[in-house]
């Protein structure tokens, strides 16, 4: 193990992270000439890499929540699905009839399945 990065994701499955270096002098511009840094520069740099972090969050947030609906979804389904099986084994053709509409209008109440 060489860098930080490396033992972050081995040890703690840190998937990002990064180095920032920056010299605090000044950079060579396009006629080869120093540039000087002045505050507002690293103030800027600091804006820029604070709303990306936030954008990142953001994001990762958006991913994971959808994962939990999709997580959510599928055991609502499975569940259904079940229970539906179940009342079939025991009823006639016509129950099954109304035990589809039934089991729709369930699924898609928005309430929440009997456990």
């Amino acid at each position: 193990m060489k860098t930080a990065r490396i033992v972050l994701f081995k040890e703690f499955g840190i998937m990002n992270s990064f180095t920032i270096e920056a010299s605090f002098h000044a950079y060579i511009s396009n006629e080869r000439m120093n540039v000087d840094f002045f505050c507002r520069h690293f103030e800027r740099m600091g804006e820029i890499l604070g709303n990306a972090i936030l954008q990142d969050q953001i994001i990762w947030e958006e991913e994971a929540l959808e994962r939990l609906l999709k997580a959510e979804d599928k055991k609502r389904h499975i569940s259904v699905k079940k229970q539906k099986k179940e009342f079939l084994q025991g009823g006639s053709a016509k129950s099954a009839k109304i035990t589809n509409a039934a089991m729709f209008k369930r699924q898609h109440s928005g309430f929440a399945e009997d456990k």
